[in-house]
């Protein structure tokens, strides 16, 4: 017989395809692919014979082995061998091979589709990837010579990934370890060394689907999901963090804008009345309608979004030498002369979802408080905040104006104010608090010939602040 024939079967194909569906990859005895069989404590040693998502064919030169018995089996891989997987034998037959008959068997792996899914296999809830712009990876495959398998991420775990791949791609046995080159949209390519721990046959969408186990997570990587996750959906902060993703800066996953409907405007005043009441503030309102006042019709209101939710929100009030404009003159403040003299704004009405508490996103709300005063030829704005807050508008460059006082909800607010012009060009506040908050803006700015950033300040803000942070990114590695 032709040594490189794969073999000859004693029984009929339709007998096989009954107990062990799908088309299967199929491999030469000549290839060598050993599989290792442990059965009751005894190891023996055969060949592969084929692949499909649900199992594997194998055949040996003796055994004892009959169907419905339950083993484990390894298959030896390019680079290592599979870990131990539970198989059911669900057919045997034997072929022969020139003079030789040896025996074959086909082997079901016992983790199914439903198994996957179980929550006593799933540690980490799971998040659907974005059906348009998922997460893209490939590897080399771990049988075969030299080719590549491609993979579309379904969802994402701080643990584990759900893989698809085409049909095609059958060398892919739980246990076995891969290395993905994992693409993340709007980020960059990570390694990461991921186990096999469920393959599948996806019926309704007719892939090769895997639930693989996390090896060893690659920080960035993590990192980069963790905002693409955040960005994707309407999960929100506390609860990611909660399920093991480290969302550093969630103002990235943003999308800051002005609201342009009922519907938002809704979200906006049901947000003011969820976080204020949050920490003790306005318990006398009772529906989101009342938290609308007389100075949001001077206002321009800026929103955040997590895709269609109204995360965070806050106002630029515009004065117009107008008493009756300020909020601050109805807590009954003798306001500086100025403020009525020159062109003044105020910032308020800043609040962020419970569930997203982050001095991240309320920094971003602050970049957006001082682009819109820039751009609106304020000469100063005003605000006030307490003991807490203070300590970052300080870095942005606000001081205080010297009064104190007390509104509903909030003892010893500070009444700060901030020389837009100086701040921006970089002559006040400190020096990570600027480079952090302000710099962005005042560079974009820049960029749109509307922001008088000398070439010294940029050089030297921007330049040492990357420094700064490049060398604070390797000490977090080191560690």
């Amino acid at each position: 017989m032709d040594a490189y024939k794969l073999f000859e079967v004693s029984s009929t194909p339709s007998e096989e395809k009954a107990n062990r569906s799908g088309e299967r990859r199929q491999y030469y005895l000549n290839e060598n692919i050993l599989v290792d069989v442990l059965k009751n404590d005894i190891k023996i040693q055969g060949n592969l014979l084929d692949i499909t998502p649900e199992g594997i064919g194998i055949t040996f030169p003796r055994s004892n082995l009959k169907q419905g018995d339950l083993i484990k089996v390894r298959v030896s891989t390019a680079n290592s061998t599979t870990s131990w997987v539970e198989t059911e034998v669900v057919y045997a037959s034997n072929i022969r091979l020139g003079s030789k008959i040896l025996f074959k068997y086909g082997l079901k792996f016992k983790k199914s589709f439903h198994d996957f899914n179980s929550g006593d296999l799933r540690k980490f809830c799971r998040f659907q990837a974005h059906e348009n712009y998922c997460p893209t990876a490939y590897c080399l495959d771990p049988i075969s010579f030299n080719e590549k398998i491609y993979f579309q991420i379904k969802d994402i775990s701080a643990g584990g990934f759900r893989l698809s791949t085409s049909l095609s791609n059958k060398s892919l046995i739980p246990g076995t370890e891969l290395t993905l080159k994992i693409t993340v949209p709007l980020a960059s390519t990570y390694d990461q060394s991921v186990i096999i721990k469920h393959t599948f046959k996806n019926e309704k969408t007719n892939m090769y689907e895997l639930g693989v186990k996390v090896d060893k997570p690659n920080s960035e990587l993590m990192d980069a999901l963790s905002e693409y996750v955040f960005s994707m959906s309407d999960v929100s902060l506390s609860k990611l963090r909660d399920q093991g993703f480290k969302v550093h800066n969630p103002a990235q996953g943003l999308i800051f804008k002005y609201p342009d409907s009922e519907a938002e405007w809704d979200q906006l005043l049901d947000l003011r009345l969820r976080s204020y009441q949050a920490v003790g503030k306005f318990s006398d309102k009772s529906s989101p309608g009342e938290m609308r006042d007389n100075y949001d019709q001077y206002a321009r209101q800026i929103i955040a979004l997590s895709s269609s939710r109204i995360i965070a929100a806050g106002r630029v009030v515009f004065i117009e030498h107008k008493k009756e404009r300020s909020e601050h003159v109805k807590y009954g403040l003798d306001l500086p002369s100025w403020v009525f003299e020159e062109k003044v704004c105020e910032f308020s009405r800043a609040c962020i979802d419970p569930e997203y508490r982050s001095s991240e996103i309320f920094a971003a709300l602050l970049q957006h408080f001082g682009r819109v005063a820039y751009q609106s030829g304020c000469k100063y704005v005003l605000a006030n905040c307490n003991d807490n807050l203070w300590p970052v508008y300080k870095s942005t460059g606000f001081k205080k104006v010297g009064i104190t006082f007390d509104i509903p909800g909030i003892k010893n607010c500070h009444l700060i104010y901030s020389d837009v012009s100086e701040m921006f060009s970089g002559k006040s506040g400190g020096f990570l608090g600027w480079n952090q908050i302000v710099y962005p803006i005042a560079k974009f700015l820049k960029q749109r010939h509307q922001n008088p950033l000398s070439f010294t300040k940029d050089f030297i803000h921007g330049k040492m602040f990357q420094l700064i942070r490049r060398l604070r990114k390797r000490s977090k590695k080191k560690k």
